[in-house]
């Protein structure tokens, strides 16, 4: 079953439905040269099945699997009744098992503040800050097998709450003529503090032109 998973992952689905809401605001300020630009939303994620590796809770120690240890191991009445006991042990501790879970996400809150100054006519940057959260995940049910959801431990399989503070910052000159339309910028964000979620960063740069 390992292999399979290895060469074959089932993990995962094609997503979950959602119904979110949003508030956007942008505000001029001295003349228009500065703009204030605000947006906030809050996202809600309907459960759906998903194919998630489940281990199983403790119950057997090293102990209960040596021959030389005796006692319980050695009791048992013959060859296949050791060699589930062996099962068993590996599935608490070892290689976990997949079953076919719904699986509620956590809702996703998003936060996004920007200042756009225009330096010149053509010149203009902005400076801003990131916010993104997603509530912990919550395992339901399991589906197409007899095994006890009580007998995994749930808690390990499902996703942590989860948040993220970036800022991020754009420089953009824009020459626009009756004739053309030209534009070239550079920008990038960095994370700047996060929870139980990768850290990355981004450059890039653009170019704009009309003819």
């Amino acid at each position: 079953a390992v292999r399979d998973y290895i060469l074959n992952p089932r993990l995962g689905n094609g997503g979950h439905w959602g119904l979110g809401c949003y508030f956007e605001s942008k505000i001029g300020m001295f003349h228009e040269l500065v703009q204030l630009w605000i947006r906030a939303s809050y996202d809600v994620l309907f459960p759906n099945e998903e194919d998630r590796l489940f281990m199983f809770k403790k119950t057997l120690s090293s102990e209960d699997i040596s021959p030389l240890a005796g006692g319980s191991f050695a009791a048992l009445p013959d060859d296949a009744a050791k060699a589930q006991r062996l099962n068993d042990y590996i599935r608490q501790y070892i290689f976990p098992s997949s079953f076919k879970a719904t699986v509620a996400p956590g809702g996703v809150l998003n936060f996004v503040a920007a200042l756009n100054v225009d330096f010149t006519k053509r010149i203009r940057g902005a400076l801003g800050y990131d916010f993104y959260a997603q509530g912990a995940e919550s395992i339901k049910a399991i589906h197409n097998t007899t095994t006890d959801i009580n007998s995994l431990r749930v808690t390990d399989a499902q996703g942590p709450s989860v948040y993220q503070h970036k800022i991020f910052t754009e420089y953009f000159y824009h020459n626009k003529k009756k004739d053309r339309d030209l534009g070239v910028g550079v920008g990038g964000d960095v994370t700047v503090s996060s929870q139980r979620i990768g850290e990355d960063w981004t450059v890039y740069l653009k170019a704009l032109w009309s003819f």
